[in-house]
């Protein structure tokens, strides 16, 4: 009877192991929490009206601003995304989410070059 009992534990206790899915590493959490934050930043300064506009692909439904003080706190942004994932050791990333990095990354450099050299 114990040894029924163990196996229904063990059997449980694999199943729940096997539903769980692997458990994500710190960098890839750190790193999908940059990039969470920086979509939701895109979405307020340059959103669509909704998401079936959004899903659709439509421009947004107004134009953005170019003051001095808009330019200067895109800049900052830029920067801001850059310097942390610098700090990201990027060699601790997954292998999907370490080329995820070096695409982004390289996107975030030229998005920040683009607005430092006013292009």
């Amino acid at each position: 009877m114990r040894i029924v009992a163990a196996m229904v534990c063990l059997s449980s206790v694999i199943g729940l192991a096997q539903t769980a899915g692997p458990v994500p590493k710190a960098a890839d959490v750190a790193f999908r929490a940059i990039y969470t934050a920086d979509d939701a930043w895109r979405h307020a300064q340059y959103g669509s009206e909704s998401k079936e506009d959004e899903a659709a692909h439509l421009s947004p439904v107004h134009l953005p601003h170019v003051d001095a003080k808009t330019q200067a706190a895109e800049l900052q942004h830029w920067t801001d995304i850059l310097s942390q994932l610098d700090k990201l050791d990027a060699k601790a990333l997954s292998p999907d989410e370490h080329l995820n990095f070096e695409v982004y990354r390289a996107q975030i450099v030229v998005s920040r070059n683009a607005q430092q050299y006013r292009e």
